[in-house]
């Protein structure tokens, strides 16, 4: 009983399941042709550009064997965003400081040229008007006869007694004269005529270890004057100092009257040499 049972479990074993091992192999053959397939399709497109670069390179070694120069076309290099608006700036910056410039010089043109109208504009000043000013602001010293001023076409003459400007026997100016002379290098600062100061004394002899005569006496004189309008801003190349002594006088020197107006110091503003030419000729 046990037998026949075993034999009939036998005789029910599948024969069949090659089918499956052979239906794998067939679905691997399958993907392996497929990818034989996709690695054997070239595409068209990488084609020719493989086959441009490979021309491309054989024309290069073509004309370096042969020594013609080739041309070759090199990428133009891009910068950096922050490199760009970094060169922007400093090229912005130095164009305003060039305009800043331009602007400075053309300031400098203008204060120039502000300066040269006002210098014309000095020295064409009437020699009248500058009379006016003189007696305006030494009205008090004219009124007491201690200074006169005369203006004719080719020049204005101050006269200034020297008891005035100095002490007896000397060239040093006293506290009273330095307020006088002050206003009037005031009123010399607006104009460009020359100015000549001349020193005259009486004919009383003078013999001192510093002056030794009334030349040197009369010189200095002069030469104070001279030398504080120098102070008070008047340009030396403007003015001259002389000194005439006793040679030039005004008066009667036998009075004491006399002697006192010849004591003077006269300063003297020509008209400019144009003026004075066309004067002339008139």
């Amino acid at each position: 009983m046990r037998q026949r049972r075993r034999q009939n479990h036998d005789e029910e074993v599948n024969h069949d399941r090659w089918l499956i091992s052979y239906a794998d192999f067939i679905t691997l053959m399958f993907a392996f042709f497929v990818v034989m397939y996709a690695i054997s399709s070239v595409s068209e497109g990488k084609y020719r550009v493989l086959s441009d670069a490979l021309t491309l390179a054989f024309d290069n070694a073509e004309g370096l064997a042969s020594g013609e120069p080739m041309p070759i076309d090199l990428p133009i290099p891009q910068k950096h965003p922050y490199v760009e608006s970094n060169e922007a700036s400093l090229l912005l910056e130095q164009t305003t400081d060039l305009k800043e410039d331009d602007k400075a010089e053309q300031y400098e043109k203008s204060e120039e040229a502000t300066k040269v109208a006002a210098e014309l504009d000095r020295v064409k000043k009437d020699l009248g008007e500058i009379a006016d000013d003189i007696r305006y602001e030494l009205f008090p010293f004219i009124d007491e006869k201690l200074i006169s001023v005369t203006d004719t076409d080719k020049a204005i003459e101050i006269e200034i007694k020297s008891k005035l400007l100095f002490a007896s026997g000397s060239a040093r100016l006293v506290n009273n004269a330095i307020p006088v002379l002050t206003n009037l290098a005031t009123i010399f600062s607006t104009f460009n005529n020359p100015v000549q100061v001349e020193g005259f004394t009486d004919n009383q002899p003078i013999s001192t270890t510093v002056f030794p005569s009334n030349w040197e006496l009369s010189a200095a004189r002069a030469a104070s004057v001279v030398h504080l309008f120098m102070r008070r801003g008047i340009n030396p190349e403007r003015m001259s100092a002389i000194g005439y002594a006793e040679f030039r006088p005004i008066a009667d020197n036998a009075t004491v009257a006399g002697r006192q107006a010849n004591r003077r110091v006269m300063i003297i503003i020509p008209a400019p040499p144009e003026e004075r030419e066309s004067i002339e000729a008139e």
